[in-house]
């Protein structure tokens, strides 16, 4: 089984992950986080385009290897869709070329299982002081949900993490359940 699990910071995307691996076994897991300083790129010398190709080559070596994962349980905490929203707001280059990339692995990625968590009421997210600019959540939210209709991947699930009758998350079970009844559903 290969699983992207996608959404804003502070949804509960590690949590599900470690629920879903509870439950359905050992997966490998890859997160793809804001890019690290490497000798190949050092983000403090504000060279957009060096990092535009470290983000490009790391995408790319992603999709590789959900195409050549067949006998592998993977799952990408963040992947893609992170880069269509978080470049355009904080690398200042257009993340959309992941989309191309998408069409170049078509068969891979119909075999792939894509999870967005995302909040009807994001006024209750609290500010772990590492994201990006938490005063931006709603408008990244958007950016997420925007780029998750534009995903070539066919087996797409959102799941709104908030609780309207108690005014909380959902609890992490009730999340986990409906998550892990629609991947095996996918299976």
């Amino acid at each position: 089984m290969k699983i992207i699990v996608e959404g804003i910071d502070r949804l509960g995307k590690d949590t599900l992950i470690d629920n879903i691996i509870d439950r359905l076994g050992y997966h490998s897991i890859i997160h793809y986080s804001a890019p690290k300083k490497t000798k190949f790129y050092a983000p403090n010398h504000n060279d957009t385009q060096m990092l535009y190709q470290y983000q490009w080559d790391s995408f790319w070596n992603g999709f590789h290897l959900l195409n050549g994962y067949d006998k592998f349980n993977l799952i990408f905490n963040r992947f893609h869709l992170g880069e269509v929203v978080y470049a355009k707001r904080y690398r200042h280059y257009c993340g959309r070329y992941v989309f191309e990339m998408e069409k170049q692995f078509e068969i891979a990625l119909k075999e792939t299982r894509m999870i967005l968590l995302y909040t009807s009421n994001t006024h209750m997210l609290q500010d772990d002081g590492k994201s990006h600019d938490f005063t931006k959540r709603n408008e990244e939210q958007e950016d997420f949900l925007d780029a998750f209709e534009r995903s070539r991947i066919e087996n797409k699930f959102m799941f709104d993490v908030y609780n309207s009758f108690s005014e909380t998350y959902h609890s992490r079970d009730y999340i986990a359940a409906k998550v892990i009844d629609w991947l095996q559903q996918k299976y």
